[in-house]
């Protein structure tokens, strides 16, 4: 009986999620010269499943490698950002906003820098638009909440989502809107038909 590719590629897969997940940092490089080692021998069908253990592992080191390291739980950071998604619900504003610099505001000497996604609350949050950059001092935790057997994960949702924390935003120092979103094309036709 013949096996196709799709069986090999579906392990390599799942061999480069625990791969990247349980690993020690210079597994990855181990990896990589066996790739060079197979590219050398011209075994394409063992290149193929070593890069596709390679590319998945990178891909969840990439994700582990964004984690709020543990130290700065409860801590100020100063963040600045760009808004991704607005939503409102009575006193309470959730938002999604990809990270462009993030540091401590005490000399805590542990870089949040690698974040690229958090998901904020802010209450009685000022106008905020999608698109717009803001400058906000949180307090981030890493991702987590309720998982119901059967039902909706929470954690595992923020993680596909890429988003590396969740928190609120301090009310001092208040938020301050950097950069107004840019128009789009899309933006002006959604007003139009508003309107």
């Amino acid at each position: 009986m013949r096996i196709g590719m799709a069986l090999p590629a579906a392990l390599a897969a799942m061999a480069g999620v625990g791969l990247g997940w349980w690993a020690p940092q210079g597994l990855v490089e181990l990896w990589c010269l066996a790739l060079l080692l197979l590219l050398a021998r011209g075994n394409w069908r063992g290149l193929g499943v070593v890069l596709l253990v390679a590319l998945t592992a990178g891909q969840v080191l990439l994700a582990k490698g964004g984690d709020l390291p543990l130290g700065l739980l409860r801590v100020d950071l100063a963040l600045e950002g760009r808004l991704e998604s607005v939503e409102e619900e009575d006193h309470l504003t959730r938002l999604l906003v990809r990270v462009e610099e993030c540091r401590p505001l005490a000399d805590e000497g542990l870089p949040c820098d690698r974040l690229r996604r958090v998901r904020l609350s802010h209450y009685q949050a000022p106008e905020m638009s999608p698109g717009e950059r803001w400058a906000l001092t949180v307090r981030l935790r890493p991702p987590g909440g309720f998982a119901n057997p059967g039902a909706f994960d929470y954690g595992a949702w923020l993680w596909r989502e890429g988003i590396q924390a969740t928190g609120y935003v301090r009310r001092e120092p208040p938020p301050e809107r950097i950069q107004p979103a840019d128009v789009s094309p899309r933006q002006l036709a959604l007003a139009h038909l508003e309107a």
